[in-house]
Parts: C-alpha cells; sequence; structure tokens
C-alpha cells in the first residue's frame, strides 16, 4: 500500500523544518518565515545578494560612470532600491524563520544577529544619503 508523502517528510531528521504553510507565493513564505532557515540564509541572503549585485559590482570595478540626469542614471538608482527591498525583505524572513528554527540555537541567534545587521546597516546607509 503506497503511504502519502508530504513535504514535511522530506528532510534529514537532525535538520528541523517547520514546512511553509499552504497559502501563498515563495515570496510571501519568504517573508512570514516560513522557509527553512538555511534556506532563506543561503539561498535568499548568501547567494541570492550576491548574484543580484553582480550588476553594481561590475559597473563599479570597470569603473563606468553613470551621468545623473540620464536614463541609465534612474535605471541604476531603481535597481539599487530594488537591492535594498530585496535585502530588508530577506532580512525580514530570515528573522522571522530564526523564531521559527527548532534546532540548535546559536544558529537561530546568529541569524537573528546578521538580519539585524543588514537592516540597521541599511537604515544606516539612507540615514548617511539624506544628510549628504
Amino acid at each position: 500500500m503506497a503511504q502519502d508523502l508530504h513535504l514535511q517528510d522530506l528532510h534529514f531528521p537532525d535538520i528541523p523544518f517547520n514546512g511553509p504553510s499552504d497559502a501563498g507565493p515563495r515570496f510571501l513564505a519568504l517573508l512570514r518565515g516560513d522557509l527553512p532557515l538555511a534556506q532563506v540564509t543561503w539561498i535568499y541572503g548568501f547567494a541570492g545578494s550576491i548574484i543580484l549585485a553582480a550588476p553594481i559590482n561590475f559597473i563599479n570595478a570597470a569603473a563606468i560612470e553613470i551621468q545623473p540626469g540620464t536614463g541609465g542614471h534612474a535605471l541604476f538608482l531603481a535597481y539599487c532600491l530594488f537591492l535594498v527591498t530585496y535585502a530588508a525583505l530577506v532580512s525580514v524572513g530570515m528573522w522571522r524563520a530564526a523564531g521559527r528554527f527548532a534546532g540548535w540555537k546559536l544558529w537561530a541567534l546568529s541569524a537573528r544577529l546578521t538580519a539585524a545587521l543588514v537592516l540597521a546597516t541599511l537604515a544606516a546607509a539612507f540615514l548617511i544619503g539624506l544628510l549628504a
């Protein structure tokens, strides 16, 4: 007799997983903290940030000048706003996923510390931009 396979059954026993709720798209599950902490931290936080920041790093490395008042400047600013929004949403999701994490508490604590530092850095950069 075939047994039903559920998402909660697809994890290693030593890595606790509180599966995503059944409602909403994946980014809402991320924002609610329904995704596994390791996935939020390493895929969305670490790898996602590296991949999404690559165009900015290329522009800086190539010393490409983007003149204010041009379409390129507006596109650059819009992309930077997207990156800041992405980092903030991932940080909120990481904080919430850490609160639901049932494993070793040091992982949850370090994830919350990382999320808090990212949000503090974004706030500081925003304030510096306002004062400049």
